[in-house]
């Protein structure tokens, strides 16, 4: 992802006799749905008096960057909280590490992972880590105030306790704001070479036949090209699995089809029963037998899939908003970007809005008080905007545009973001922390004002906004990867792995659909109807 999208936990820990200041309101945000953060955060005298605290963090993912601790950003946080941040992180994508570390008893003092890991429900069961309400309670109840109140709504575990942090909710509050990015990287969008749209006479393509009929028609005058690739979305196919990128949900929900379909009767039932899943089915058949559609976008991996939208190898790219502005060019050909295709008419791009990561903190911790307030800090105004934006006046500055005031990058990160995006995180460290990050916070900075979007982005938001649509209860309805539903969930994602391939690539529309039939029949025998009940008791929970 850009992960658009993309992180905030779990705390626990503590801090002794160490003081943060207290937070302020923020005036910005209504504290019946918004939490009041803090405008000033920083350790106070008697905790600067003290050694840094030494916080052994571990990110259970292969990619992180865990030289952050030496980055502007890093060096800011941990010199005004005065810990030391040891960074560790997962040397796979398989948990190999995280379960090496669980099943020697010893875990880090803060683990973050993502918020539906399996390992997750391990570590409770095992007695190995706090809950993230009691804990806060004790040490550092200011934390609810600087929360939004969904942070602490949906996420009990069976004993009715919270035992992690979740990151970038997205809430019903969020998705008001004038000065929020309802629009955000991570949304799923496709986009045409404009040297072969024009090519082809810009013909509309915001139907599936329309599509269609256009990517035919742009490979039989540039036969080189791949017809059409996405592979930001294939490469973990899953059906039954929630959570904002879905292996097949782009484009699927380009049908309207989402993992859950929510019925009138309140009553919850899996998208793959939606009768327009046949029809997604059938159009990708279609464009596979038609030598339109790569089957590269089954396997490639997130770098592979960059740099053939960079090479401009594909004539349609589906990939995410932050994969695409003015500036972006193919490499044969400079002058040649990528136009913004429509969505088809029944398209609905679905944001569980349920968070990202978990943070969890260790029952072994040393100084839970310390701890405790360090997070404080992270969850305060100060801490988001460091993580966030960086050192104020070196890296953004509040400026007054159309008559709001509003967080941006000084010019000289500003160009370095535009041209070099990699390089900017990099040198800044900016995001990289993501464990207490808010979402709310980095959209702000992303959130331009009317004066400040280019006519593409306009476009684009035009698009995207539309047919986007949030629930958080859908993302957290899934059940624990222990219970009989949550063994029955694993082995229907394990079945879709299977069978989406064979419904694409059959030889004909209805061999595809004797796939089709043939999965949905497996996936009652699973005990998908089973599932099912376990989603709308749990959604009831919610609403």
């Amino acid at each position: 992802m850009s992960k658009g999208k993309r992180i905030v936990s779990i705390f626990m820990a503590v801090m002794m006799t160490v003081i943060f200041s207290g937070c302020q309101s923020n005036n910005d945000k209504e504290s019946s749905s918004q939490p009041a953060t803090g405008t000033e955060a920083t350790a106070g005298s008697e905790e600067l008096a003290l050694e840094p605290l030494v916080i052994k963090h571990f990110y259970n993912y292969d990619w992180f960057n865990v030289d952050w601790t030496s980055s502007p950003s890093g060096q800011e946080i941990q010199k005004q909280a005065n810990v030391k941040i040891e960074l560790s992180k997962a040397t796979s994508g398989d948990n190999t590490k995280l379960n090496m570390m669980v099943a020697s008893g010893d875990i880090p003092d803060l683990i973050t992972t993502n918020k539906d890991d399996p390992t997750i429900d391990l570590m409770i069961k095992n007695g190995m880590v706090l809950p993230i309400s009691d804990f806060i309670d004790q040490y550092a109840p200011e934390i609810r105030e600087q929360s939004e109140p969904e942070v602490f709504k949906y996420y009990n575990y069976k004993d009715g306790k919270q035992y992690f942090f979740p990151s970038f909710l997205v809430t019903p509050y969020d998705l008001q704001q004038s000065d929020y990015n309802t629009v955000s990287g991570g949304d799923g969008v496709s986009a045409i070479r404009s040297d072969v749209y024009e090519a082809i006479g810009k013909p509309d393509m915001s139907t599936p036949d329309g599509f269609f009929n256009a990517v035919k028609a742009a490979k039989e005058k540039f036969p080189k090209l791949t017809g059409w690739y996405f592979g930001a979305f294939n490469k973990d196919l899953t059906f039954f699995k929630a959570g904002e990128f879905q292996g097949y949900m782009f484009p699927a929900t380009q049908f309207g089809i989402h993992v859950y379909d929510v019925n009138a009767d309140g009553k919850l039932t899996s998208g793959v029963r939606n009768p327009k899943f046949t029809e997604f089915v059938k159009f990708m058949n279609k464009m596979y037998t038609n030598g339109l559609m790569s089957s590269e976008s089954f396997v490639d991996a997130q770098d592979i899939k960059e740099a053939k939208k960079q090479k401009g190898d594909t004539i349609v790219f589906s990939g995410i908003v932050n994969d695409f502005n003015e500036t972006v060019k193919t490499q044969d050909n400079p002058d040649a970007g990528w136009v913004p295709l429509p969505y088809f008419p029944d398209g609905n791009y679905f944001k569980d809005g349920s968070g990202w990561t978990a943070t969890l903190v260790s029952k072994k911790v040393a100084d839970p008080e310390r701890l405790a307030k360090f997070i404080s800090f992270m969850t305060s105004q100060t801490g988001r905007e460091l993580d966030a934006y960086g050192v104020k006046g070196v890296h953004w500055e509040m400026k007054e545009i159309d008559g709001k005031q509003v967080p941006r990058r000084t010019p000289e990160f500003q160009t370095l973001y535009e041209t070099d995006g990699s390089k900017y995180q990099k040198e800044t460290g900016l995001s990289t922390y993501f464990a207490f990050s808010d979402d709310y916070i980095h959209g702000r900075m992303a959130a331009l004002t009317d004066s400040e979007k280019t006519d593409y982005r306009k476009n684009l938001e035009s698009i995207v906004k539309p047919h986007k649509v949030a629930d958080i209860a859908l993302g957290l309805i899934h059940p624990l990867s222990s219970s009989d539903e949550g063994i029955i969930q694993v082995k229907l994602n394990e079945l879709s792995k299977t069978y989406y391939p064979k419904m694409v690539m059959a030889k004909n529309e209805a061999a595809a659909l004797d796939a089709y039939n043939e999965f949905l029949k497996k996936a009652e025998d699973t005990g998908l109807a089973k599932l099912e009940a376990a989603w709308t008791t749990k959604y009831a929970e919610f609403k």
